[in-house]
């Protein structure tokens, strides 16, 4: 993963769209990921709360990377050459 990706954070059950993270900062095989979008007021504000109790993450919650824009359009090219 590298700087600037994006992630889209989906809630287990339903598959919903809860939010996006972009990737920030890198320590100690872990990184450290600044929230760009917030789709669910609720689950955000109870997180923040949470984080100060128990910094596990969610249990609810899976994350999903974004494509870069670039790959995509490689790919699109790659589509018309071979029609």
């Amino acid at each position: 993963m590298d700087l600037g990706e994006t992630l889209n954070v989906h809630e287990s059950a339903g598959n919903q769209l809860w939010g996006r993270l972009i990737v920030n900062e890198f320590h100690e095989n872990s990184y450290i990921c600044k929230l760009d979008e917030r789709n669910n007021v609720e689950f955000w504000a109870h997180l923040e709360v949470q984080m100060k109790i128990d910094t596990s993450p969610p249990p609810n919650i899976y994350l999903v990377r974004e494509f870069p824009e670039n790959l995509l359009n490689f790919v699109d090219i790659m589509l018309d050459q071979w029609k």
